[in-house]
């Protein structure tokens, strides 16, 4: 049976997130004492437990003038014992078709090689792609610059909020974040990697201007998630963050399509799909609306 969740369900809905990510912990806790509402998770059950359930954020996009809630599907996690049985497309479409009768103007979702299928089947398809450049920092690459690297710190969400607004809300088409659902994906960034205020100086050593990026920990290595940073001068920001991590090695950093980005010094360009959008009822084309998602 696939139902809404209740909030007597919290802790087996726990059980479940963690059946198959152990090592969102921390995280699980985070959503569930923040976040959590029974309305924002669907749920596949039989007569004796929940099977899979399925969360979802809401994010924004203002069309004509007037501002309409985008259903982000964000989160779905599955007993092993009931894998395969199609229990995650059929609460993707129970999700679809409540939003379609309630106040939402669309749906999104990260596109995953799996997520990807599953929602093709809804008729919604992959429509937001960003470029991932790679770079590869060696000591050399960052003692050439040393004296012109960036300063990196940690960045309240207040200043994050500030500064993002005027990167990616900004755009037109572009689906955002309220200040609920960004601080829980401020958290999120924070938990698998870091929100950095990026600080350049001026020739008297004074501020003249502050950036910030969010920076994602990966087994391959650093990956620059999204920043506000100018990409011409990129490779000055990929050598100051790996120098704050004492890292060297594989650095990505992604970019809009739309933002010229410096190749020098890269060693792999490529395009990868964010997100899978389907905006109901316009004769806007999905391609149109942009979503940097950070929510993963």
């Amino acid at each position: 049976m696939v139902q809404y969740a209740k909030t007597e369900m919290v802790d087996e809905l726990k059980k479940i997130w963690l059946s198959g990510f152990p090592k969102d912990a921390e995280y699980v806790e985070l959503f569930f004492q923040y976040y959590f509402t029974p309305k924002c998770c669907a749920i596949f059950r039989n007569k004796k437990e929940i099977e899979t359930a399925l969360y979802y954020l809401t994010a924004y996009v203002t069309i004509n003038g007037k501002e309409k809630p985008v259903m982000y599907l964000y989160a779905a996690s599955t007993l092993p014992q009931y894998a395969g049985k199609g229990n995650t497309s059929a609460l993707v479409r129970f999700l679809i078709n409540d939003a379609l009768i309630n106040d939402f103007c669309g749906v999104a979702a990260y596109t995953l090689p799996s997520t990807k299928n599953i929602m093709a089947k809804e008729n919604t398809y992959p429509s937001v792609f960003l470029q991932e450049i790679q770079y590869s920092v060696n000591d050399a690459a960052v003692t050439i610059r040393q004296g012109n690297l960036l300063q990196l710190e940690e960045c309240e969400f207040a200043l994050f909020k500030q500064l993002r607004s005027k990167y990616v809300d900004d755009k037109p088409y572009s689906i955002y974040w309220k200040d609920r659902e960004l601080e829980l994906i401020y958290r999120d960034c924070n938990d698998s990697g870091n929100v950095l205020m990026v600080r350049e100086e001026g020739l008297s050593g004074q501020i003249c201007k502050e950036y910030y990026a969010v920076i994602a920990k990966k087994e391959e290595g650093l990956l620059i998630r999204e920043t506000d940073y100018p990409k011409s001068d990129c490779m000055r920001l990929v050598c100051s963050v790996a120098d704050y991590y004492n890292y060297r090695g594989l650095v990505k950093l992604h970019a809009r399509e739309d933002e010229k980005v410096n190749m020098e010094d890269a060693v792999k360009q490529s395009r990868v799909y964010m997100a899978s959008v389907s905006i109901f009822g316009t004769q806007e084309k999905e391609d149109r609306f942009y979503f940097n998602l950070l929510a993963i």
